[in-house]
């Protein structure tokens, strides 16, 4: 092999190895941008605390619903319901405080008959509307002055004034609409 072969040998393959890693650059740089990209749409995803709230409402984002954050959450006017439950202490009334539901759904213009209640675990219930008008149902936040975690019943618990209203809703029916772990509250037609 002559000299000149050599060179052009020489020149080709730092050539193609110049443009492999101008490749692998681009290939490198094309998959930073997607993982950045799937990691920024996990910022609009709610966080622990924050409501979702969607379906027949007058106020709503770009997605068609509304989110709460714990923060706007907290700056609501509280409500409390002093009651005991199946899943506390027995016989011992617990302080729940919260806010009334009906105020939130107030204050997304829900206009529907039924709430579909969502927890973080997935679980589904089916609430009327006119259960929360009938018997001021809390979304707790907090129990015997204790912020609600995930562990125990958070971040949100529907709480009925079963005291209150012992003879008429301590039925499964309506045991089954105490759900806990609140995220997302979709309002039905």
């Amino acid at each position: 092999m002559n000299y000149l072969q050599e060179y052009k040998t020489v020149m080709i393959n730092t050539y193609l190895n110049m443009l492999n890693l101008d490749l692998r650059k681009i290939f490198m740089f094309r998959y930073y941008v997607y993982i950045i990209s799937i990691l920024c749409s996990f910022s609009v995803v709610s966080a622990v605390g924050d409501l979702k709230i969607s379906g027949a409402i007058n106020s709503t984002d770009a997605t068609g619903s509304v989110l709460i954050s714990k923060n706007e959450m907290s700056k609501f006017e509280r409500a409390s319901i002093i009651t005991t439950t199946p899943w506390t202490e027995s016989n011992k009334k617990i302080h729940f405080e919260g806010v009334s539901l009906m105020r939130i759904l107030k204050y997304v213009g829900a206009h529907g008959r039924v709430l579909k209640m969502h927890a973080l675990n997935d679980y589904t219930v089916d609430i009327p509307i006119q259960d929360v008008q009938r018997y001021d149902i809390l979304l707790a936040s907090s129990m015997d002055g204790k912020n609600l975690e995930v562990k125990n019943f958070g971040p949100y618990f529907i709480i009925y004034p079963l005291d209150t209203y012992k003879d008429e809703i301590n039925m499964p029916k309506y045991l089954s609409r105490f759900i806990w772990q609140v995220d997302e509250i979709t309002v039905v037609k």
